[in-house]
């Protein structure tokens, strides 16, 4: 991604976050607002959804969205869809066409 405020293409991992109080993206390098540092709940990696390289569609997961917002959160837990059993949130994606 190019950066808004400095204009370095950087890559989207290690250097966006999703907030959970806000909602929102966040740049976490070369942040000239010092915006990563304003929440009060850690931020938690965002990873890219991941897309078929032969087609360029979105591929099929089976992951499933929490049942509320509040549980969303670094290292909160969250249902495995193979096991059932809980397993702790290490980043987040957002699927492309669905949000």
């Amino acid at each position: 991604f190019v950066h808004p405020q400095t204009g370095r293409v950087l890559p989207i991992m290690g250097n966006v976050a999703y907030d959970p109080i806000s909602s929102r993206l966040i740049f976490t390098a070369d942040s000239a607002t010092g915006e990563a540092s304003r929440t009060e709940e850690p931020l938690i990696p965002y990873v890219p959804y991941p897309h078929d390289p032969a087609t360029g569609a979105p591929t099929r997961t089976k992951l499933t969205t929490l049942q509320r917002k509040s549980d969303l959160r670094l290292n909160g837990p969250m249902p495995d869809p193979n096991s059932g059993l809980h397993v702790p949130i290490a980043a987040v994606t957002i699927h492309p066409q669905t949000g």
